[in-house]
């Protein structure tokens, strides 16, 4: 998997999140935000990139969200994914439903153990 959006491949480069079979699948804290409301929710996340079509994929795998009536699957090209170094990514996006929205993607740390 390449991620085609600048935004995404330095967000799973910077966390490392890309497995040894070069998928992109974790654990993550999500803050969805729209209007004055806020949601926060723990999510599996997926990230697929189809690179003959360009089009990277972050899928929310919590039924949770979908629930609140926010999508759960995002596109690049139909949102705007952004980057904030070493913190999170954003999906920037619009629906019928909730109107502007701001969903924050916080990959949960790994802790490694220390050998000694």
């Amino acid at each position: 998997m390449k991620a085609t959006s600048t935004a995404v491949l330095r967000f799973i480069e910077d966390f490392n999140l890309m497995n040894a079979e070069g998928v992109v699948n974790f654990n993550a804290n999500i803050e969805i935000k729209a209007g004055a409301s806020i949601h926060k929710v723990k999510s599996e996340v997926f990230i697929l990139s189809v690179n003959p079509k360009s089009v990277d994929s972050i899928n929310l795998l919590n039924a949770e969200i979908e629930a609140l009536n926010f999508p759960i699957m995002f596109q690049s090209g139909k949102e705007v994914f952004s980057y904030i170094d070493d913190i999170c990514l954003i999906v920037i996006g619009n629906n019928a439903e909730n109107g502007d929205y701001v969903i924050s993607i916080f990959p949960e740390k790994i802790v490694e153990s220390s050998l000694p």
